[in-house]
């Protein structure tokens, strides 16, 4: 190795020039690296890839997956709303229209008249209905939701008629020779019309399937607010709730 002072030549493996006493830098020479090795390192970051992935979705790797969940919420990580904040949470669902029935019926309404057929005043209706019922959030109050660590139970108030959308529709009328012109039979229809509807929907449950649709709708959003255990009390309707 020649010196860069005093240019004398040293050994190659001399720390210091001999002659002058300069430190003399040692030339490296750059590592070769086989291909081999570097194939080798990928199909072994890839079979710890293939690993990680396998122990996850094996029996063993749920167990980690469920016993973490329960670290966690022990080490006091979940957070669960007040009261108040249910309550508000509830009544920002306003009414909520949780069951809807689409019913058609054929009234006949008539008048006899005085005189037999010569006077008689014969009607049939068809109605079609889309019958709503819900249950109004908004109403909702404080002392109707209870909460307890992690449970909360929810008094609901009671189910009703939303709406009933009818439409109607005369299709046959027969009227004798000296009928009197009867302005109320249709009106009378009508009113029966409406009448068969609205009890036929409740025969048929839309009150009952109001109230489990909507606890349905409602335990997610309780869930999500932190709770575990979600309760739900129904309040039966009302006497007049079917007519």
């Amino acid at each position: 190795m020649r010196c860069p002072t005093c240019q004398t030549t040293n050994r190659s493996s001399a720390a210091f020039c001999v002659q002058c006493g300069t430190t003399l830098a040692q030339t490296r020479h750059p590592r070769h690296v086989s291909r081999t090795g570097i194939r080798w390192s990928a199909v072994l970051l890839l079979l710890l890839v293939i690993s990680c992935a396998a122990l996850a979705y094996s029996p063993l790797g749920q167990r980690f997956d469920t016993l973490a969940h329960l670290l966690s919420q022990f080490g006091g990580g979940r957070t669960i709303a007040t009261r108040d904040v249910v309550v508000l949470g509830v009544q920002r669902m306003s009414q909520l229209a949780t069951a809807k029935y689409t019913i058609q019926t054929i009234v006949e309404v008539d008048d006899q008249g005085y005189f037999g057929p010569l006077t008689h005043d014969r009607l049939l209706l068809r109605a079609n209905a889309h019958v709503l019922a819900g249950i109004d959030l908004s109403a909702i109050k404080a002392e109707q939701v209870q909460t307890n660590g992690d449970s909360v139970s929810i008094m609901l108030p009671a189910p009703t008629l939303v709406s009933n959308d009818i439409t109607y529709h005369v299709y046959d009328r027969q009227r004798g020779w000296f009928a009197a012109t009867n302005k109320d039979l249709q009106s009378a229809a009508e009113t029966q019309a409406r009448a068969d509807i609205v009890k036929t929907a409740c025969e048929q449950g839309i009150l009952r399937e109001a109230q489990a649709n909507a606890e349905t709708a409602l335990r997610p959003l309780l869930l999500n607010l932190g709770f575990q255990h979600v309760t739900f009390t129904a309040t039966p309707p009302a006497a007049d709730a079917c007519k």
